[in-house]
Order: C-alpha cells, then sequence, then structure tokens
C-alpha cells in the first residue's frame, strides 16, 4: 500500500527497506536507544530483515500496517511509521488504532513524522473507519510530544510510572489522541 502527503511517500515495508532501514537506525542509535529497547550499538541488517519479516506478517495478519517514509522529491529513507489495530478485547467494538513512528536524526524536527502521522490518521478515518487512534510517549521525550501535538493529537492522560526505559529507569506514559 502507498499513501501520499506534499512530501512524503509512505510505502509498505518491503524486504528492498532493510539496508535504508538498517542505515537509518545506526544514524539514529543514540537517540533511538533512549526509548526503544530494540535500538542497540550492534544492530545490524539480518535485525533489520527480521523487523521486516514480522510487519509483512502483521500486514497480512491485518493487525498492523509497518510503512517507510520517504522524501517524494528525493526518494530519501526518512522514518517509519506503523498504524496497529487494537483488537477488540473486552466487546467495546470501537474501532481503534494506535500509531507510532520514529524519523531518522538527520530528518527530524522538520515536521516529517507529524506528515505521516496525520496522512496514517486520516486512512484510519477514511478506509478503516476509525472512531479512536491513541499514540503513547515516554513523557520526558520532547521531541514525539512535537510529533503528537504538530500531528493534531490532543493529550489525554499520563499514566505514572507506567514503563520502564532500556536504561532501567521508571517513566511516565503520556497518552494522545484523536477521535471522532
Amino acid at each position: 500500500m502507498r499513501l501520499e502527503t506534499n512530501r512524503l511517500l509512505l510505502m509498505s515495508t518491503q524486504f528492498t527497506d532493510a539496508n535504508d532501514i538498517f542505515m537509518g537506525v545506526k544514524e539514529s542509535v543514540n537517540e533511538l536507544s533512549t526509548w526503544f529497547p530494540w535500538a542497540i550499538q550492534s544492530y545490524n541488517l539480518r535485525q533489520a530483515q527480521e523487523f521486516i519479516a514480522e510487519a509483512i506478517k502483521k500486514s497480512q495478519n491485518q493487525e498492523a500496517f509497518v510503512y517507510t517514509v520517504k522524501s517524494r522529491s528525493s526518494g530519501k529513507f526518512m522514518g517509519i511509521v506503523e498504524l496497529k489495530h487494537v483488537p477488540d478485547v473486552y466487546g467495546r467494538k470501537v474501532p481503534m488504532f494506535e500509531v507510532g513512528a520514529w524519523i531518522r536524526n538527520s530528518e527530524a524536527g522538520q515536521g516529517y513524522g507529524a506528515e505521516a502521522l496525520k496522512k496514517l490518521i486520516e486512512h484510519a478515518d477514511q478506509t478503516l473507519k476509525a472512531k479512536r487512534v491513541f499514540a503513547e510517549t515516554a513523557a520526558s521525550n520532547s521531541a514525539s510530544i512535537k510529533m503528537m501535538q504538530e500531528a493534531g493529537l490532543t493529550k489525554e492522560a499520563e499514566l505514572k510510572h507506567n514503563r520502564v526505559l532500556p536504561d532501567g529507569s521508571l517513566e511516565n506514559t503520556v497518552i494522545w489522541s484523536w477521535v471522532k
């Protein structure tokens, strides 16, 4: 699947993206490793390939849709965004999705993550008939907080000591949402 904005192409992740993902993680590992346990100094091409295999499997099962974010003008890889279906485990019957994103360091701070998330939310609304889209960020992750705000999500709650960061420290989780 392919989604487009004025500046970006969001394309379903394929095995041909492995080197781009690997290089993006390596470039950004110091920042990413603060928030994500999978982002380690020894991250390698095989791990990128395993990530893609899992993303393709989730897409085929309609569990999640992982997209590479690329520049429309140059084709340069900028990051990853994901739209994950939240199953109806409690009988709520609310069409609900979770979004997440990371943008490589060299492209950060230019609004690409927010632009990609807006497009995912639009897709969830118009195509998947979502009534709720949410995201979670660490309360101290100022870049992610800015991305969520620029994407039009609203701060809904802050859960105290709800996550453990890769360094072992306790952190609050902020819940962001878009509702129809």
